[in-house]
């Protein structure tokens, strides 16, 4: 299994720190460098993109770097699922405290960074023209995950699966990211932690 998983501290592959943020350096500022250093794909305006979608980004870029297989499948064969419990608080608290005072806030504040906003951004980017599923689960645990992606794989056309846990709060981010592909035989031990998963694909 091959994992990234990207902090406000650090990017991680396969629980290794794979580069490490400056603590003077601006959390957008990390997740630029990490696609400058990573993103091989068309032109796409990353600046105009709100910071939750940013680093799913970012740690897409990390992740399909490593996956060549991915670049010699169909678009329409990729499948995403992204799993958040509340998205980004960061943005919705903004949003709150704005209204609260009585001032005004474009909806496109609120909306970017809806999960499946996220989710679009990502399919956008890395030509992911298959399934889409956003869940709400209260973590990255859920069974829900696992027998969702076993339905992409398994009944659908795709054969690969790009499944994230996004979650932003006032001082933490979280992003973890892992593929998996219908071919394999072997199963694997656990999605994004430790879910258990189905014995008809595994990740890498």
């Amino acid at each position: 299994m091959k994992q990234v998983k990207l902090t406000t501290e650090a990017v991680f592959w396969n629980g290794a720190p794979l580069r490490r943020r400056n603590p003077s350096q601006a959390l957008r500022d990390f997740h630029l460098g990490l696609l400058h250093e990573f993103y091989v794909g068309p032109e796409y305006r990353f600046s105009v993109v709100d910071d939750v979608g940013l680093a799913c980004l970012a740690a897409t870029a990390v992740c399909l770097h490593f996956q060549r297989r991915w670049h010699g499948i169909l678009p329409e064969q990729r499948a995403a699922v992204f799993v958040t419990y509340s998205g980004s608080l960061v943005t919705d608290l903004v949003y709150q405290k704005s209204m609260g005072a009585g001032g005004r806030s474009s909806p496109r504040v609120f909306v970017q960074t809806l999960p499946n906003m996220v989710a679009g951004q990502v399919a956008a980017c890395y030509a992911v023209r298959g399934e889409h599923f956003v869940l709400i689960q209260d973590g990255p645990r859920s069974s829900a995950i696992a027998e969702t992606v076993e339905m992409c794989l398994k009944y659908g056309p795709a054969k690969v699966c790009l499944v994230a846990w996004v979650e932003q709060t006032e001082t933490e981010l979280a992003v973890e990211l892992l593929l998996c592909y219908a071919d394999a035989k072997d199963q694997a031990a656990g999605l994004l932690g430790s879910a258990s998963m189905g014995r008809s694909y595994r990740m890498q």
